[in-house]
């Protein structure tokens, strides 16, 4: 049985959380993916955020099919944080940044991510996104139709989205809907 997981927390630290040293940091929730009970880290994270509300999600995006956390294609829109299979195009995009892979050299298969219902229940939600493997489903997005193959389209049930993007993830955008 597979024991361990991708674990962003020193990342999101890194770089998002301790930069901001000397100024008010609100509470930030990070989900652990080290954990040894998967099931059991998934129903704290969704207990702690049912209990205290997100006020702001902060999603990045994956290639291909636009995936938002880790919830790849074909995840439910009302889907709650869980255990997921990666796709090969995951895997080989977050290479890099795993700290830790399996025994043999092999990268992680498997992580924990946020649900997509979990993410659209957050008052406010801001998308990053960046280069030209993101403007693929950045198009989809901004196509406006809601489907599952393409997770990013989860986002148009949400009132509150604040897209930020560069030049090459905006390239499929249609040029009246860029601001």
């Amino acid at each position: 049985e597979y024991i361990g997981g991708m674990d962003y927390r020193h990342y999101i630290h890194q770089h998002f959380i301790d930069p901001l040293k000397g100024y008010p940091v609100p509470k930030v929730f990070v989900l652990n993916g080290m954990a040894r009970n998967f099931h059991q880290e998934a129903t704290r994270f969704e207990v702690l955020v049912r209990a205290r509300r997100i006020n702001l999600a902060v999603l990045g995006l994956g290639t291909k099919k636009g995936h938002l956390g880790f919830n790849e294609e074909g995840s439910s829109h009302d889907s709650v944080t869980r255990r997921v299979k990666l796709a090969p195009s995951t895997i080989e995009a977050n290479r890099e940044l795993m700290e830790r892979v399996k025994q043999g050299g092999q990268p992680y298969t498997h992580a924990l991510t946020i649900g997509l219902g979990t993410a659209l229940s957050s008052e406010k939600i801001i998308l990053i996104a960046n280069g030209n493997s993101k403007a693929e489903p950045i198009g989809y997005l901004f196509r406006g139709q809601v489907s599952e193959e393409f997770p990013v389209t989860a986002l148009l049930r949400h009132s509150d989205v604040t897209v930020l993007i560069d030049r090459q993830a905006a390239v499929n955008i249609p040029e009246a809907q860029l601001r």
